[in-house]
């Protein structure tokens, strides 16, 4: 009989994640669409996934508490397994200079971006090391941890901590457990109301990314889904431009007639 796989995806009511969560099940994977305050959201995507012949269940994360979120992740394992995939799409974000940020604005947005992943891959590893075809973790970033963004200071921060700890953790749970980072760009989500809401402004972003336009998040969806397969087998420790064009736009300047 075929390995049953299942898949997390924290932040699964969102745009981005649930994509993802429908790209997964796409591929065969039963998902656990974990939310943070959205539940009748989160069941919505449930319930695309299970349209697609799949299992899907719910269940709320607190990512301002990491160790509580180990305590649920934990309990999960215990009911199903060790996962075959964990993709970390949520996070907050904080609009701050750098004069602006408290502390306690610092420590939330590293315990939402970086503590509670850590501590969510620290609680599925051992199960994961143990299964026949290993497991694959997959970070979601931003193209801005490391580009950088004004008033984005703490947020661009937390962000290249998370793309650290993708590298440290490709190198260590090597060979049994992948891990990748998706560095998305500017998607048609949520997050993004403001600049949809201005014509004017949206047009003016889109100029700038090569693609013309903001990414679509299936588009985003389907990358992570395929990092999480075995299609993937021989990509770990990667850092994937999910962007449109977007950095490298902006890495070398159209005014630049260096070679």
């Amino acid at each position: 009989m075929p390995e049953t796989r299942w898949a997390l995806v924290t932040g699964g009511s969102g745009g981005l994640g649930a994509e993802t969560a429908v790209a997964l099940a796409a591929r065969g994977f039963d998902v656990v669409v974990a939310y943070g305050r959205r539940a009748d959201v989160a069941e919505g995507v449930a319930e695309r996934v299970r349209n697609g012949g799949v299992d899907a269940a719910t269940v709320r994360l607190d990512l301002d508490d990491p160790s509580a979120c180990a305590a649920v992740v934990g309990a999960l394992v215990g009911e199903r397994g060790a996962p075959s995939a964990v993709v970390h799409v949520a996070g907050a974000l904080l609009r701050s200079s750098l004069a602006d940020t408290s502390d306690e604005a610092l420590d939330r947005i590293f315990r939402v971006n970086v503590f509670a992943p850590f501590a969510i891959d620290r609680t599925v590893a051992p199960g994961m090391r143990t299964q026949p075809s290993g497991g694959s973790i997959i970070h979601v970033a931003s193209v801005i941890g490391p580009l950088g963004s004004r008033h984005r200071t703490a947020y661009a921060a937390s962000k290249s901590a998370l793309i650290g700890l993708t590298r440290a953790l490709a190198v260590e749970l090597a060979p049994t457990i992948r891990v990748n980072c998706v560095l998305p760009g500017l998607f048609d989500t949520e997050m993004n109301d403001a600049l949809r809401a201005d014509p004017a402004a949206l047009a003016s972003v889109a100029a700038r990314i090569p693609q013309g336009r903001l990414g679509r998040p299936a588009e985003c969806g389907a990358v992570v889904a395929f990092l999480a397969d075995n299609e993937a087998s021989y990509v770990t420790g990667t850092c994937l431009e999910v962007d449109g064009g977007l950095t490298y736009r902006l890495a070398v300047p159209s005014s630049d007639s260096g070679t």
